[in-house]
């Protein structure tokens, strides 16, 4: 399959957009009031079974640093966002996920604000 853009395929005539971004608001606020965002990005790698539930499920692909740092160059195109990053955020870098899927990881996590 040929890489395509958001802006030229028919989300219909495509089964499922494989790139997730979901964000959560956080209930608490930084130290200039502004609420907190909590974010992850995934790629979908297929859909199938859930290893856990046994329901159809997409599964990610297993390299999640990829689509994380792929969200974070394509912010980074609108100069209005610093960038900083966590090293050893997340202290295990090889698992499975809660639907069973298998991740690799650096763990580090990027900080995002605006500017």
């Amino acid at each position: 399959m040929s890489e395509t853009s958001e802006s030229n395929v028919n989300p219909a005539a495509f089964p499922f957009w494989p790139h997730h971004v979901r964000f959560w608001q956080a209930n608490t606020q930084d130290d200039v009031g502004r609420p907190l965002w909590i974010g992850a990005a995934t790629y979908d790698a297929g859909v199938g079974i859930s290893y856990t539930t046994g329901q159809i499920t997409h599964h990610i692909a297993a390299e999640v640093d990829k689509e994380r740092d792929k969200l974070i160059a394509d912010l980074q195109q609108t100069g209005a966002l610093v960038i900083q990053w966590i090293d050893s955020f997340q202290p295990t870098h090889e698992g499975r996920n809660g639907g069973g899927d298998r991740f690799v990881t650096d763990g580090k996590l990027g900080v995002i604000e605006e500017r």
